[in-house]
């Protein structure tokens, strides 16, 4: 296996500053230039973690021996990101989302957009992501109760009765009138497990 620094330094990887001449080490995993690495590949993510399907957590393993403490440990940390928590990943000096490398650890392939089935985006076990395009991951919520105290998809009508409808296909649907609030939601969610993506009401 043979490194050409000069054909490398021609894809200038993140952080290269020009004039400078990396190092670089051959791996069974890849090259390492400098501190950087070539694209993350899922022999390297296999060799570096441990990922249990079942729970979803990662585990270091096969650190460098400036950082074996962390051998055996719960990898990544917590943070905030459109209103909900994830877990992310520091691999080689990139950060990455926990549910992805679960994918990529999984399949060997990056997901388009991964959807968190159950609606808790740090259970990242492989049976909780799907892979989905942005409209399907935009209709997998939990239903919410409006400002007027109604859920979605339940309004009230002037006799007093509550009116059930939902929006599919570019269009709005009635479902019924019912006496009742619940009976109106229940119309609602009903038809929201039949017309939408939404396997977080299978969950319930």
């Amino acid at each position: 296996m043979v490194c050409d620094i000069r054909k490398l330094n021609q894809t200038k990887p993140a952080g290269y500053i020009s004039g400078s001449r990396p190092s670089c080490i051959a791996t069974p995993l890849g090259f390492f230039i400098g501190n950087h690495t070539m694209e993350l590949t899922q022999a390297r993510l296999r060799y570096i973690l441990d990922y249990d399907r079942d729970t979803g957590i990662f585990t270091w393993k096969n650190v460098s021996k400036y950082h074996n403490r962390l051998n055996g440990k719960i990898a990544g940390f917590i943070r905030p990101s459109r209103g909900k928590l994830y877990r992310r990943i520091k691999i080689d000096g990139k950060s990455y989302a926990a549910h992805r490398l679960a994918w990529f650890y999984c399949y060997g392939k990056w997901p388009n957009l991964l959807d968190h089935k159950n609606g808790n985006s740090l259970k990242n076990n492989i049976e909780n992501l799907n892979d989905v395009d942005t409209f399907k991951n935009t209709q997998n919520h939990k239903t919410k109760v409006k400002a007027n105290g109604l859920p979605t998809g339940v309004r009230i009508l002037p006799s007093g009765n509550f009116q059930a409808r939902i929006t599919a296909f570019g269009k709005v649907l009635h479902l019924g009138t019912y006496p009742t609030i619940e009976a109106a939601n229940g119309a609602y969610r009903q038809s929201r497990k039949k017309l939408h993506y939404c396997p977080i009401e299978e969950l319930k």
